[in-house]
């Protein structure tokens, strides 16, 4: 098991099949939040708060998991600041902002939840980015109005601190307007 301090805040934990193997565990564990996961993550957080160069003594963790080619795993640990994001409100503009990041496996899911958001949500929609890593997708809305209760259908994550983590650790392919280049790229 390689542990490497990213920051201050952040560590990143990358974890070969043979330490998989040795603590009992698959990435379907740890996907699916199993006991067992659940039991080695507070053991992994709990070593790094001590050992670790990085401020993990927060109230709040961010734990984010991707599964690597050869049956490992790379885990980012990160500690979630008090305060997580800022509101900057300009006149004319509502005050209400939401951070919604929402995931897509395959292309045909990152066009048909595109579609659909475009469909339900476009004038609620203030920006959108296309991120893409290990043959996976991320959108990240930013909304003017809370539109979770209205997207049950769609897996997605609300807060600041995914799309954080996503924009340090993923490959940004569209910075504004995603959902229109999305559509445009991928319905040919």
């Amino acid at each position: 098991m390689d542990i490497e301090p990213l920051n201050n805040s952040t560590v990143k934990v990358t974890m070969t099949r043979d330490d998989m193997t040795k603590c009992s565990l698959t990435y379907s564990d740890l996907s699916h939040k199993t006991y067992d996961a659940q039991v080695f993550l507070t053991g992994l957080v709990t070593l790094l708060r001590d050992y670790s160069e990085a401020k993990l003594d927060t109230k709040k963790i961010y734990i984010e998991i991707f599964a690597e080619k050869e049956g490992g795993c790379t885990i980012f640990v990160s500690a979630v600041p008090e305060k997580t994001s800022v509101l900057v409100r300009r006149s004319g503009q509502s005050s209400f902002s939401e951070t919604i990041t929402i995931d897509a496996k395959t292309p045909d899911s990152l066009l048909e939840i595109s579609q659909k958001l475009i469909r339900r949500f476009k004038k609620d929609i203030t920006n959108s980015k296309l991120f893409y890593r290990n043959s996976r997708y991320r959108i990240i809305l930013t909304a003017t109005r809370p539109i979770e209760s209205e997207i049950s259908d769609i897996p997605y994550e609300k807060g600041d601190v995914a799309a954080a983590l996503t924009a340090e650790h993923w490959q940004c392919i569209s910075e504004n307007n995603a959902l229109d280049v999305i559509n445009e790229k991928f319905s040919e």
